[in-house]
């Protein structure tokens, strides 16, 4: 239960920062670009952009790791720096008593859906060189800004908000009869703005320069948005971010080649337990050696690889 709450406040907490924001002119000032991982460098989604964002001390810089992934990359965290929040939604194991003469491998294992809150770093916690050109590159990516072109791309990000809308709509129809679920209007206004507010941002290469393309966040939209609190607000995110990766093949690539990396590394550790005979759930330091991840690591709980991202589902 405890999980479960620091979680809720995570979330409750990235939803009054947004609630703020949505009501300025433009709620995006001072933010380039959104979070993403050091490592892989494919963006963070979901309930974890404002999380991080909210939280985040530096926010022209948008890279952000877990502690021992900084150490790994030789940028050591700073002493006296706390950890900033995110969560996880996702599969994880438990486990199920065993029997007497039972092996681990022969117990019977639960799996369940995860909500956890998990911890990460930003880079300016650590000693990773941030230089801030932004501002240059922002007065340069202002000048240069098509508008026509960029109202194309929020006309087109609209028209795939509200495809992902129906399909949340009809996804538990089934037999006929049944009723689909559905958002009220302001909230459905809300989730198509910030699809269009993530693609502008992504095409405009600043999200600060959303709000010159699509003006600031009408009284239906903002009125959407203080609807949704705590973990109301994971749906409207994950949507809109479900539409960024649909929109742009390039992030769509980045994040197949992470989830691919990540898989490969739970392989090893996999691995690595077997040839240490180590137990399902026996934790302990590990020298992995192994193709697809070559490091010292720490065998984490079941469901849940370094660095694990909330890839949530909405």
């Amino acid at each position: 239960m405890a999980k479960f709450e620091d979680a809720m406040a995570v979330c409750t907490a990235a939803a009054s920062w947004w609630h703020n924001r949505v009501t300025q002119d433009n709620p995006w000032h001072g933010i380039d670009q959104l979070p993403m991982k050091m490592e892989s460098k494919s963006i963070y989604q979901g309930i974890s952009i404002p999380a991080l964002l909210s939280q985040s001390p530096n926010l022209s810089c948008n890279l952000f790791a877990g502690a021992k992934k900084w150490i790994d990359l030789g940028y050591p965290i700073t002493k006296g720096e706390s950890a900033l929040s995110i969560v996880y939604a996702g599969p994880a194991a438990s486990k199920v008593e065993k029997k007497e003469g039972e092996s681990d491998e022969d117990a019977q294992v639960r799996y369940y859906k995860a909500f956890r809150r998990i911890n990460t770093f930003h880079a300016s916690q650590t000693s990773y060189p941030i230089e801030d050109p932004n501002p240059v590159l922002r007065n340069m990516a202002l000048a240069g800004i098509d508008r026509q072109l960029m109202l194309m791309h929020a006309k087109a990000a609209e028209t795939l908000a509200l495809d992902v809308l129906h399909e949340w709509e009809n996804v538990n129809v089934k037999v006929e009869g049944d009723k689909p679920r559905n958002m009220s209007e302001p909230e459905r206004a809300f989730m198509v703005r910030l699809s269009k507010d993530l693609v502008v941002g992504n095409k405009t290469g600043f999200m600060s320069l959303v709000s010159e393309v699509l003006g600031p966040y009408t009284e239906l939209e903002q009125s959407g948005a203080k609807m949704l609190t705590a973990g109301k607000m994971m749906r409207p995110w994950g949507m809109a971010t479900s539409v960024l990766v649909r929109y742009v093949p390039e992030i769509a690539e980045s994040l197949r080649q992470a989830e691919l990396a990540a898989k490969a590394a739970s392989e090893a550790y996999k691995k690595a337990k077997t040839q240490a005979g180590l137990g399902f759930f026996e934790r302990k330091s590990l020298e992995i050696v192994d193709e697809a991840a070559s490091e010292n690591a720490v065998v984490q709980e079941v469901g849940q690889t370094p660095d694990s991202d909330c890839n949530l589902n909405f």
